[in-house]
């Protein structure tokens, strides 16, 4: 978790820069960095959370001798999570672009 709260620092910072050089684009450069970096803090935040569900999942399934119980129940849970985190930090950066 603190590395996406790094992560979002970072997209913070980005948004400001590009607000205050709006007069130098730079080509449009800047704003795909900031795209891309949206797309690696989304993908990120989704990666952890599924693959932490999964390996959680597991874990309680071996422990408990219960299939694939576990398993699907952490998966959804954490795509859920995966997901309630996506829409928060688009929420945010949607906020500091208004």
């Amino acid at each position: 978790m603190f590395k996406l709260c790094i992560a979002n620092r970072n997209l913070k910072e980005l948004t400001l820069i590009d607000s205050k050089k709006t007069s130098k684009k730079r080509n449009g450069k800047a704003p795909v960095w900031q795209a891309l970096s949206v797309t690696t803090v989304i993908g990120v935040e989704m990666a952890i959370t599924v693959t932490a569900g999964f390996y959680i999942g597991r874990y309680i399934d071996s422990k408990l001798e219960t299939a694939p119980l576990f398993l699907i129940i952490c998966l959804l849970l954490g795509l859920a999570v995966g997901i309630i985190a996506v829409v928060k930090t688009l929420q945010m950066l949607f906020e500091e672009k208004a």
